[in-house]
C-alpha cells in the first residue's frame, strides 16, 4: 500500500496481458504520454474519449465485453467510472483503476464525497501535476496492484465542503464533529466505534465486509480528521465525544 512520494520506490513490472486504457481528452493523454507509458510499463496503450467508448473498445471477436487490464480515467469521467462500478460493469478490471486529476481541490472533494467507494474498489488517485518520472512510477505501482492516494487527499489542508454535506448527520453514537471541522462519514464512524471498543483490524474487516487494507485506510483518514496522532488517541477521542459517553 503506497500513500506517499514514490520517487525512491522500486517496482517490478511484467509484460501486460492487455492494454492500459486512458479515458479522457487527447490534450491530456497525448500520443507522447501514451508512448512513454508503453515504453516504461512494457505494454500497449489506447485512449478512448469516455466510459461508453471503453465498453465498446473492449469487445472481443464474439462481441462480448471483456475486462480491461488497467484503466485510467480523467477526473471529468470520475463519476461515470463510479457509476459503472456500482452497476457491476464487466468490462472494468477488479483492480488497477485510477482517476487522473489536474486539480488537488477536485481530488479532495471527490475523496471526501466518495471515499467509501474509492476504498472499496481500490481506485487510485493519480496526480497529473507531477514530473514524468514520478508519474510513471505511480502508474507502475498501480500496474503492480498497488493502491495510491496522495497524502494531501488523505489530509486536506483546508476543509472541503461537499454538496449536501450541511444536511448530513452522523450515525447515532458515532462521535461529534472532528477537530478539523470535518464530519466523519457513517462508515468512518462505524470503523472508529469498533476500534474504540478494542476490535483489531481483522475483526472490523470481517464485521463490515471490508478488506484489512481498506480498514487501515479508514483509520488513516479518521486519525487525520480528528487531528490525533494514533489509533489510541482516536479511541480516547471517541469515548470523550460520542453520544453515549
Amino acid at each position: 500500500m503506497t500513500y506517499l512520494n514514490v520517487g525512491d520506490t522500486k517496482v517490478s513490472t511484467v509484460p501486460m496481458p492487455g492494454p492500459i486504457y486512458f479515458v479522457g481528452p487527447g490534450s491530456l493523454f497525448s500520443r507522447i504520454a501514451l508512448r512513454t507509458v508503453e515504453t516504461e510499463l512494457d505494454g500497449p496503450t489506447q485512449r478512448v474519449p469516455d466510459i461508453n467508448a471503453l465498453q465498446f473498445a473492449q469487445r472481443n471477436a464474439a462481441g462480448v465485453a471483456v475486462p480491461a487490464y488497467m484503466v485510467v480515467v480523467h477526473e471529468s469521467a470520475a463519476r461515470d467510472l463510479l457509476k459503472a462500478l456500482r452497476q457491476g460493469a464487466g468490462y472494468l478490471p477488479k483492480t488497477r483503476l485510477a482517476i487522473a486529476f489536474e486539480r488537488e481541490d477536485a481530488a479532495c472533494a471527490l475523496f471526501a464525497d466518495a471515499c467509501d467507494e474509492l476504498l472499496q474498489w481500490r481506485v487510485s488517485l493519480l496526480p497529473m501535476n507531477t514530473n514524468v518520472t514520478n508519474w510513471v512510477r505511480l502508474l507502475q505501482v498501480i500496474q503492480a496492484g498497488g493502491h495510491y492516494l496522495p497524502p494531501d487527499v488523505l489530509h486536506p489542508k483546508t476543509q472541503t465542503m461537499i454538496p449536501g454535506e450541511e444536511t448530513a448527520r452522523p450515525v447515532p453514537d458515532a462521535g461529534a464533529r472532528a477537530r478539523s471541522g470535518e464530519t466523519l462519514t457513517p462508515r468512518e464512524s462505524e470503523v472508529l466505534s469498533m476500534a474504540a471498543a478494542g476490535s483489531p483490524n481483522k475483526t472490523i474487516a470481517g464485521e463490515l465486509a471490508l478488506s484489512e487494507h481498506t480498514v487501515k485506510l479508514y483509520m488513516h483518514r479518521i486519525i487525520g480528521k480528528l487531528g490525533v496522532r494514533n489509533r489510541t488517541e482516536a479511541a480516547i477521542w471517541y469515548h470523550q465525544n460520542s453520544n453515549h459517553a
